[in-house]
C-alpha cells in the first residue's frame, strides 16, 4: 500500500506516522475524529459476517496474483465463496430474505 521502501523503513524503525501522513500516503484510508462516533463509523463497515468479510479480503488480496497464475478470477472467487454457502451467514441472509447487503 505504501511501495516496498516505505514500508520496510517503517518495519524496522518501528515509525509512527501521524494520521495526516498516514492518509496522504495511503497507509489508512479514514481518519476518525473525537467528534464522530467511531463505533457506528466501524458498524457501517461490518455489516457482512465475518466468514463473508474475509472471503471478500481474500478475493481482493488474492484475485490478481490468481489471475496471474491461473489466468481467471471466477474459479478462485468460486473456490473463496464456496465453502459459505449453507453456512450461517447464508442462511441468516435468506432467512431475513435479504439478497445482498
Amino acid at each position: 500500500m505504501i511501495g516496498e521502501k516505505r514500508a520496510l523503513e517503517a518495519i524496522l524503525t518501528a515509525r509512527i506516522f501521524a494520521p495526516s501522513e498516514a492518509l496522504a500516503i495511503g497507509l489508512v484510508d479514514h481518519i476518525i475524529d473525537a467528534e464522530i462516533d467511531a463505533e457506528k463509523w466501524l458498524m457501517e463497515r461490518t455489516k457482512a459476517s465475518p466468514e463473508v468479510v474475509h472471503a471478500a479480503k481474500l478475493t481482493i488480496v488474492g484475485c490478481q496474483e490468481q489471475l496471474d497464475r491461473e489466468g481467471r478470477n471466477q474459479e478462485y472467487e468460486r473456490r473463496l465463496f464456496a465453502p459459505l454457502w449453507g453456512g450461517r451467514a447464508n442462511r441468516e441472509a435468506l432467512d431475513s430474505r435479504l439478497k445482498h447487503l
